[in-house]
């Protein structure tokens, strides 16, 4: 008798697995109270002085980090140029090494740098331009800041943004064949974490909210 074929299950894209298995950390960093306030009317200058630090020392090191791996994503963002626009805006001096955080963030992280981890933080420093539109309209309101004139890093690409994560996902579709996906998803976790625990550290665990 003809045995019948076997039906595989589609297998889950890297895409979705990324989405998935970064949900829960990815969720509780947009719970810190840092960021949420930013998103309030009564939002000051200096406590957007301050997220504006913490993201500063997260991406100084992790963007040298990256700098030696090839096959990079043509429209990648460009967070320590926005930021330095942002400071020279307010008139704040750029962020001191003397923050406790930020001259040795990558001493801490262990994957080597490589297109699959390269792939991993690009997930979240893309993703952050997405989120950073609805802080950006925010920021207007409260402290009257216009978006690619007056504030860039939340401003982001502006209304290229939704256009360069979608090429963004077409990057990570060409190359899903050729990668380790276990590696990309534990990168994306990885930065996640770090920018999590950075979060936390200057906003205390206790100031985070449900």
């Amino acid at each position: 008798m003809e045995s019948l074929p076997i039906i595989e299950k589609a297998s889950i894209t890297l895409r979705d697995r990324l989405r998935e298995e970064t949900a829960t950390i990815h969720q509780s960093l947009h719970r810190n109270t840092g960021l949420h306030r930013l998103t309030h009317l009564d939002c000051s200058r200096s406590l957007y002085i301050e997220v504006l630090s913490i993201f500063f020392h997260f991406y100084r090191g992790l963007e040298e980090y990256f700098a030696p791996v090839t096959r990079r994503f043509m429209h990648e963002a460009k967070p320590l140029s926005w930021l330095e626009k942002d400071f020279l805006i307010m008139n704040h001096i750029t962020p001191p090494e003397s923050l406790s955080f930020g001259a040795n963030l990558t001493n801490n992280v262990m994957l080597p740098p490589c297109i699959e981890t390269y792939i991993g933080y690009l997930y979240v420093k893309q993703g952050s331009t997405l989120g950073g539109q609805t802080i950006s309209k925010h920021l207007k309101k409260s402290l009257s800041l216009e978006p690619g004139v007056t504030q860039f890093f939340f401003a982001g690409f502006g209304d290229q943004t939704a256009h360069h994560w979608k090429a963004f996902l077409n990057y990570i579709a060409q190359h899903e064949a050729s990668l380790d996906t276990d590696l990309v998803v534990k990168s994306a976790q990885t930065y996640f974490e770090i920018l999590g625990q950075l979060f936390n550290q200057y906003f205390s665990p206790g100031d985070i909210n449900e």
